[in-house]
């Protein structure tokens, strides 16, 4: 189906489109003018109040005390990672620039992004967009019984806006279980790093 097709069905299908298909898949693209905005974030250090609070927040949730900051925590043998709700306390920008702040963390650490994009569905009630970048650790050439070094597994990365709003953010690391791989570096490590601290 075309891209014409798609938004002709959506705009006259009387709402009985599939919202479980995304309506619009793009790349995720920054433009000029947010590029810069992020610098200033990151120059003058904005960032830094709210990687404390959320740090501190994601250090509560594992003793199971809640914290102003809403954070979930996934601990899997396979994955690893947390989700931070929403918090009026942090605006638009700096929610969407938490979320490329910890792409860019990941970054230099060594990873490399393999896949970024943005999926907006229409929900019955509701649009929903799903930005997300995922990360893999870097393209190595081994010897013959050499393993390769998952690091801490691939990452993944998503942000949920729902009708343009910050909904949440995810932030999960999944482990390679694979007999080629080294074991994965611990993820309490990886969030210290991406984290400063």
């Amino acid at each position: 189906m075309s891209f014409f097709d798609k938004i002709y069905n959506k705009l006259f299908s009387n709402g009985k489109g599939n919202s479980k298909e995304a309506f619009v898949s793009e790349q995720l693209i920054r433009g000029e003018q947010y590029k810069r905005d992020y610098f200033r974030w990151i120059n003058e250090g904005i960032y830094k109040i709210h990687l404390d609070s959320i740090y501190s927040a994601y250090q509560k949730k594992l003793q199971k005390i809640d914290d102003e900051f809403k954070v979930h925590v996934l601990s899997t043998p396979y994955a690893n990672g947390f989700a931070l709700s929403y918090h009026p306390s942090l605006s638009t920008s700096d929610f969407s620039f938490l979320f490329d702040y910890f792409k860019d963390q990941a970054v230099n650490l060594g990873y490399q992004l393999n896949n970024s994009g943005r999926k907006i569905y229409d929900r019955p009630n509701y649009v929903e967009a799903k930005e997300k970048f995922y990360l893999k650790p870097p393209l190595q050439d081994i010897q013959q019984g050499e393993l390769f070094d998952q690091m801490y597994g691939n990452i993944l990365i998503e942000q949920i806006l729902v009708d343009s709003k910050p909904s949440y953010m995810k932030f999960v690391a999944n482990i390679y279980s694979d007999r080629l791989y080294t074991k994965a570096l611990e993820f309490e490590e990886l969030l210290s790093k991406v984290f400063g601290k």
